[in-house]
C-alpha cells in the first residue's frame, strides 16, 4: 500500500480503502508512561529534592541533528531526580552532605534499551550515579525508594 508523509504532524499515511489513515505512531506507550510518571514525580518529590526530564527523542533528524550540536548525549537517560544525601562522618560528631542523582529511563513494554542507552546507563553507573529501567510508575517508586529518595506520594497505594 502506498504511503504519504504529513509533514506538520510527521506520521505516515497509507493510502486506500476509506480514505488516508494515520498509521499508529511508536512509542505512544513510552510517551503515555513518561506523562504518568510526570505526573506522579510532581506528587512525590519534594524541595529540596527536584527533578527534570529530557524530551530527547522524537522530532526527527533535524531536530535530532540540532539537540546533538547544542551538545545532548545520546543515551542520557529520560529522567533525573537530584537530591541531598547526608553521610555521617566516621568519628565526628557531624555529617556532610552531597548531591545523589538517580537516572531513570523509561521503556514501554516491549522497548528496548539502544546501545547509546546501555553505554551512557553503564558509564554514568561507572561515576556512581545509580540508574535504573522501568516499565511502570511502580517501577519509579521502587528505583527510588532503593536509592534512599523520599517520596511523598507512593503510586503502589493507589493501585491496590
Amino acid at each position: 500500500m502506498p504511503t504519504t508523509t504529513n509533514r506538520r504532524a510527521g506520521e505516515k499515511l497509507q493510502a486506500g480503502g476509506g480514505g488516508n489513515l494515520p498509521r499508529k505512531r511508536r512509542g505512544k506507550a513510552e510517551e503515555a508512561l513518561h506523562v504518568a510518571v510526570a505526573n506522579f514525580l510532581r506528587l512525590a518529590i519534594r524541595p529540596p529534592w527536584m527533578w527534570t526530564t529530557f524530551p530527547a527523542g522524537g522530532g526527527g533528524k533535524v531536530r535530532g541533528a540540532r539537540l546533538k550540536a547544542a551538545g545532548l548525549r545520546a543515551g542520557m537517560p529520560d529522567i533525573l531526580v537530584i537530591g541531598p544525601q547526608a553521610f555521617a562522618v566516621p568519628y565526628e560528631p557531624w555529617s556532610v552532605t552531597v548531591p545523589l542523582v538517580v537516572g531513570i529511563e523509561l521503556k514501554a513494554a516491549k522497548g528496548r534499551l539502544s546501545p547509546a542507552q546501555t553505554d551512557t546507563l553503564k558509564a554514568l553507573d561507572a561515576c556512581g550515579i545509580p540508574t535504573t529501567e522501568c516499565r511502570s510508575v511502580e517501577e519509579v517508586e521502587k528505583a527510588l525508594e532503593e536509592s534512599y529518595v523520599p517520596c511523598f506520594a507512593s503510586a503502589r497505594r493507589r493501585a491496590a
